[in-house]
């Protein structure tokens, strides 16, 4: 659990670049293994000791955030030792020059190419490997010092096609894991209000007027609640705007923490929220709205200041199949808000559906 923690602890440059220092390391072992047990050739122990020697010590320049020199010396050391490799010591027919595929990803994998420096160096590493391999593939420009044996070349294609392939499925399954990732936390920072953690306005409309639409279609109804924290103005000119925002995001937890998980709860802007409760008619949301303005009463907000009062006032609607649109509710709700200031807030006032009245006026 300890481990589980710590992972999820890490940035996402921080989990790449563990990662792909894990997996070069680990390669660089099983390298290494074959040159000791079956291909005896003292210039690749030396240079796979080095590099595995490097590459060990870019764990501690990673943990010291010293990012872009962690994912130079990465691609570059990788480059040198394939560059020996190819040019010096293996033909062809071991495919360790199938290694050269793997730097233009791991550049524009690891480089932010919203920065323009680490862009000019992504594309730099990408343009050397190229060079190096249609040098190395096409005309030949080689000095093999070591001679291989049939078994040996086998071994050596083997193990550079596998981890190849390993390290392109890491490769693919981390990029696609990042890009899932971010794609959440877009969906959810375009969707949530970021003071309150509950749906913002946008939201609201979209799955609103989706409800609307159920309506209509399946006969059902709902009701509509519009929220206002009464006197709210008074609480940031007299506490403060830290405290005002204590007061929103504690209001907003208690009615989270008190309705269905079927409803729709958000902030429709400033100190108004709104509520949609699925399949409840006007006489039984009227008696919910009743016990959230009880309960909001009756809390506590803690502040830095101290402990504050809050009261609320609600403008309730029931969903009408005569309503042109889900706009017209939001409009009905809020002159019955209005109407519930004027009898002296801190209270629910329900707006009986006004067919006559409707505007097609849109927020």
């Amino acid at each position: 659990m300890n481990l589980k923690r710590a992972i999820k602890s890490l940035s996402q440059e921080d989990l790449l670049l563990y990662s792909l220092l894990a997996i070069v390391n680990t390669t660089t072992l099983m390298f290494l293994t074959i040159y000791f047990i079956w291909v005896p050739f003292w210039p690749a122990r030396i240079v796979h000791i080095l590099y595995l020697s490097f590459n060990l010590s870019l764990i501690y320049y990673t943990r010291k955030k010293k990012y872009l020199f962690v994912k130079v010396s990465i691609l570059v050391s990788n480059l040198i030792q394939l560059s020996l490799a190819t040019f010096l010591w293996f033909p062809l027919s071991t495919n360790y020059y199938l290694f050269y595929f793997l730097l233009p990803m791991g550049s524009f994998a690891i480089f932010n190419m919203m920065d323009n420096k680490e862009k000019i160096m992504a594309f730099s590493i990408c343009f050397l490997s190229l060079s190096l391999f249609f040098t190395n593939h096409y005309l030949g420009v080689n000095y093999y010092i070591f001679q291989l044996s049939p078994i040996a070349t086998s071994i050596i294609s083997f193990l550079t096609i596998t981890s190849t392939m390993i390290i392109l499925i890491i490769y693919f399954y981390l990029h696609a894991y990042f890009l899932a990732q971010k794609k959440l936390e877009l969906e959810y920072l375009a969707n949530t209000d970021s003071l309150t953690n509950i749906f913002n306005r946008r939201n609201f409309y979209s799955l609103g007027e989706l409800e609307f639409d159920l309506a209509l279609k399946y006969k059902h109804t709902f009701s509509l609640l519009l929220i206002d924290i009464d006197h709210f103005k008074n609480i940031n000119d007299s506490y403060g705007h830290d405290a005002g925002d204590e007061v929103l995001k504690q209001f907003a937890q208690l009615i989270k923490d008190n309705v269905r998980q079927q409803d729709i709860f958000a902030r429709h802007g400033g100190e108004e929220f709104t509520l949609l409760l699925r399949n409840t008619d006007a006489e039984k949301a009227r008696r919910i709205a009743d016990k959230i303005r009880t309960n909001v009463e009756q809390m506590d907000v803690i502040t830095d200041f101290g402990t504050l009062k809050i009261t609320i006032s609600i403008g309730l609607v029931e969903f009408s199949n005569h309503y042109p649109k889900f706009d017209s509710l939001i409009l009905l709700a809020d002159k019955a808000l209005y109407e519930a200031k004027d009898k002296g807030r801190n209270r629910v006032v329900y707006m009986p559906p006004q067919i006559d009245n409707i505007t097609d006026k849109i927020f």
